[in-house]
């Protein structure tokens, strides 16, 4: 299957890179030929699940980790907006924006959920249905605002891998 913005952030990723010498050197470190590093760079072709866990693995980023993630589990897109410039300015915008649509959402999920089941009505049932994909699309404007401010500041993929990696130890997230 196409994921094209999977592609979209392997490529910014593979732009990225400064340890690497080549394309080439990319594409052996992922165990890949480069034509299909290419491919699947461009969007002309999919991978599978294994083939992006690699990818993710060997070619850290937080970003394609969570495009990765959208991918394998019909999630949706974190991807920013290709309008906007990327800064903690915009990403802590979008992050503030979708939160208020959350909250909004929020009031009436739970006006919905509060009804007797036998009366709720199309739109209950909608506002119910709504609610938990504005929940997932906040969650996903945090994570890009904590890796933009974090990139900002200079930290390296490393180094925020390794908070990351902190909190999940600590708290089993």
């Amino acid at each position: 299957m196409k994921d094209e913005k999977f592609a979209r952030q392997l490529s910014d990723k593979l732009q990225g890179i400064k340890k690497m010498k080549s394309f080439a050197q990319a594409a052996d470190n992922v165990h890949l030929a480069k034509s299909s590093l290419s491919n699947i760079k461009s969007g002309r072709k999919g991978t599978s699940k294994e083939v992006r866990e690699s990818i993710v693995k060997r070619l850290w980023s937080l970003k394609m980790a969570l495009s990765s993630g959208r991918a394998d589990y019909g999630i949706p897109s974190f991807l920013n907006d290709k309008n906007m410039r990327l800064n903690p300015y915009v990403t802590a915008y979008t992050q503030r924006k979708e939160e208020q649509e959350r909250r909004n959402a929020e009031i009436s999920y739970l006006q919905a959920i509060s009804k007797i089941p036998e009366k709720r009505t199309s739109e209950d049932l909608q506002a119910i249905d709504t609610y938990f994909k504005e929940y997932l699309e906040e969650i996903g404007s945090e994570e890009t605002d904590f890796d933009v401010k974090a990139k900002d500041a200079g930290l390296t993929d490393q180094e925020v891998q390794d908070i990351v990696s902190e909190y999940n130890d600590q708290l089993g997230g």
